[in-house]
């Protein structure tokens, strides 16, 4: 699980990387022919199209949420911590949602 959880993230930095010097790349090509604000003003629209293609669910098919047990005591401690601490409460239900679906 750490080696790949490692070679994830090795992955998000060499990406994010890459992306930098490809748009540095291309602010730099656009210089002679537009003026660098413009040029910038291009880099940057072409970036937030890209990320928001990446947003697009390409054919991924939703599965089938499991039925959740009514008497989960997971959940019980968390409502009786929301009481007392809303803002740990939030924390901790993140986290917990997220082990939830690194599990799956």
């Amino acid at each position: 699980m750490v080696p790949r959880l490692a070679l994830g993230f090795a992955a998000a930095l060499l990406l994010a990387t890459g992306i930098g010097f490809a748009g540095w790349g291309l602010f730099l090509a656009l210089i002679p022919s537009l003026e660098p604000a413009l040029a910038a003003l291009v880099v940057g629209a072409i970036a937030i199209a890209l990320a928001g293609l990446l947003m697009v669910p390409w054919g991924q098919r939703k599965r089938a949420a499991k039925p959740a047990s009514p008497a989960s005591s997971q959940m019980d401690e968390l409502v009786s911590l929301a009481a007392e601490h809303p803002l740990a409460a939030i924390v901790l239900s993140t986290l917990a949602g997220i082990a939830e679906s690194a599990r799956r």
